[in-house]
């Protein structure tokens, strides 16, 4: 039943478009649009501008008006953009964000503050949200600022910079506990910033010693009492080393029972729930006591730690290092830990059997509290990467990495019962084309529609919308255009993934401050950025940024999204706003989905499963062509 509901219902968004999808332009309109946008997206504003101009000086049309009010915004005529969107009837959210940055531009605050509040009642975005936060800062209203950098991370997570900010913010009205935290995260996302790291001593100096020596007394606390699991250990599948930690100069551990350390010449037997540290020096690895740092044993690498019934306890293991998921956190283990020679120290990895594995991987990978079909079917393709990758860090020493390189894994600290059980109801269950394991790409949100040509042409990776069989597989030819492209990115369309707003549709503002902490130079030295090859669905595979002396050109998905600060897409339009003495002074964002878009979306999963798909069905949806197989 909520399967044909869906379907109603996307026919009926297709005929009748939403207030979000607007209005379509009339026919001639559209020439004059794509036109514009092709323009627009190689940086050419004013041939933008005049191509929308010749229309209008014969025809009216709303989404010509509104598309040529945001060029004479970006290419700096705030005065202009404000005569165009004046003539707009109806303004949706877009558009109050243009009148917000318009006024901002014409240096009119609370004028822009009136009309990002609008923009933010109609629908939630990181654009108006972000210039709120910095109109407030600006102004020095920490308090209110504080408020809407704290709202845009629990929003937009994905929006680094906003910790540094609300940390700022925080010191500014003496809150030094809270904002340690937050300049904490800010210098974790960027390791080498200056200003942050003076931000970070000034919030320290507030502290007294009390304060730190309390937070290490609880974080001691908790490594020395914290119940290490008692566990019978999974027989009858393969076994597979999982890389934890790499060039290491030390590392502490602690275990749930006696246990041993081996270099198979050397053994010694370690006390349970005592705390080991592990260090490595001129090429062997001295095995001290954590608390009097007195050494007890020398060994060679590799080394062996092996338990027969209870988990490893690890400290300060880094996960997500620089992304906005970022922690240095301490986990437990099931399995054996391995410790080898590395380039620069040793390398610590955990060797386990599959279905363990993927007890750590599913609730790293995907929310523990989806239904059960859809953590099925992510257990399965989850398994069936794990075997087909096996070998993958082979030169490195192990099988796979534990990050998300190859599948994120937090081990036993991470397991919940559902988890645990989706891995267990499909039992050696992979995926399968002509009886061999396919490559089962999966991530976290493809924007509304999937991609096929990232990594290599197969049949059950497919270019279509995330959407029912049967009702528009293909994109749509408007979708090829460079203002259809555009449109999509701001868009909102029926699809199954179409629910959590911050991953389906995404935006960014980085104003002259902003970039400069950011990306570490100035935005002045900025003069273009245009598209050097396109892929499917939007996504840019190449891309061009000229500054003033020189060109770079960034090619792939994740170099794009590295290049401007971890966005959560390559599918994104990219927008410089200039001053009136043509100098850069923005930079805007428009971006649809999270992740490469290849082969299963885990939040469009997560909605079929809800409307009642089972897990073989939302498998087949997003791998058509091929069939489950049981291997172990």
């Amino acid at each position: 039943m909520k399967k044909n509901i869906f379907i109603l219902l996307l026919i009926l968004s297709i005929i009748f478009p939403t207030a979000a999808q607007e209005t379509a332009a009339q026919p001639s309109a559209k020439v004059a649009l794509s036109q514009a946008a092709v323009f627009k997206e190689n940086g050419e504003y004013e041939k933008a501008i005049a191509a929308l101009e010749g229309f209008l000086a014969t025809s009216e049309d709303g989404a010509v008006r509104k598309y040529l009010g945001s060029l004479y915004y970006l290419s700096g005529k705030p005065l202009l953009a404000y005569k165009n969107y004046k003539k707009v009837k109806e303004k949706d959210w877009e558009s109050a964000v243009y009148m917000g940055l318009i006024f901002e531009a014409l240096d009119k605050k609370e004028a822009a503050i009136e009309w990002y509040r609008r923009s933010l009642a109609l629908k939630k975005n990181g654009i108006a949200l972000t210039r709120l936060g910095k109109i407030y800062y600006q102004n020095r209203e920490y308090e209110e600022a504080a408020t809407v950098f704290s709202e845009l991370i629990q929003f937009d997570p994905s929006i680094r910079l906003a910790n540094y900010y609300l940390g700022d913010c925080l010191f500014k009205i003496n809150d030094y506990k809270q904002a340690y935290s937050y300049a904490a995260r800010g210098i974790n996302f960027y390791p080498d910033n200056e200003k942050m790291k003076e931000q970070l001593l000034q919030v320290k100096s507030k502290l007294d010693d009390t304060f730190f020596t309390e937070l290490r007394r609880m974080i001691d606390k908790t490594r020395r009492t914290v119940k290490l699991m008692f566990y019978k250990r999974t027989e009858s599948a393969p076994l597979i080393t999982v890389g934890i930690g790499k060039d290491l100069s030390k590392f502490s551990f602690r275990g749930g029972d006696d246990y041993s350390i081996t270099d198979g010449t050397r053994t010694m037997k370690a006390r349970k729930d005592k705390l080991y540290t592990l260090v490595y020096k001129k090429k062997n690895a001295f095995v001290l006591d954590y608390d009097t740092g007195a050494v007890l044993r020398k060994f060679t690498l590799p080394l062996r730690i092996k338990s027969n019934l209870y988990s490893f306890y690890v400290l300060d293991v880094v996960y997500g290092r620089g992304n906005f998921w970022h922690k240095e956190i301490d986990r437990m283990y099931r399995g054996d830990l391995r410790v080898i020679p590395s380039d620069r120290g040793m390398t610590l990895t955990n060797v386990i059997n599959v279905q363990e594995y993927l007890y750590g991987v599913l609730p790293s990978e995907i929310p523990a509290t989806a239904a059960p079909e859809v953590l099925r079917a992510q257990a399965i393709a989850a398994r069936t990467i794990a075997l087909k990758g096996m070998g993958r860090h082979k030169k490195e020493g192990f099988d796979v990495c534990s990050q998300v390189h190859c599948q994120a894994y937090q081990g036993l600290s991470a397991e919940t019962p559902a988890t645990n059980r989706a891995v267990d109801d499909t039992r050696g269950e992979i995926i399968v084309e002509t009886d061999q394991p396919i490559e089962t790409f999966y991530h976290a949100n493809c924007g509304g529609c999937s991609r096929s040509d990232l990594f290599g042409k197969a049949h059950y990776l497919v270019n279509k919308l995330d959407a029912p069989q049967g009702i528009t597989q293909e994109v749509n030819s408007d979708f090829t255009s460079a203002y259809g492209q555009e449109r999509w990115m701001r868009q909102e369309p029926l699809v199954f993934c179409a629910y959590p707003k911050s991953s389906f549709r995404w935006q960014r503002a980085y104003d002259a401050e902003d970039f400069a902490l950011a990306f570490g130079f100035p935005l002045s030295r900025l003069k273009n950025i245009v598209p050097a090859k396109k892929g499917e669905a939007a996504h840019y595979d190449a891309l061009t940024v000229a500054f003033n002396t020189e060109k770079v050109t960034l090619s792939g998905d994740l170099k794009i999204r590295e290049y401007f600060d971890k966005l959560r897409s390559s599918a994104f339009r990219v927008e410089i706003v200039f001053s009136p003495q043509k100098k850069p002074v923005m930079l805007l964002f428009w971006g649809a989905g999270f992740g490469h878009a290849v082969g299963l979306c885990q939040e469009g999963a997560m909605a079929m499963a809800s409307q009642g798909y089972t897990y073989e069905e939302i498998l087949r949806h997003y791998y058509p062509n091929t069939k489950i197989k049981t291997t172990y």
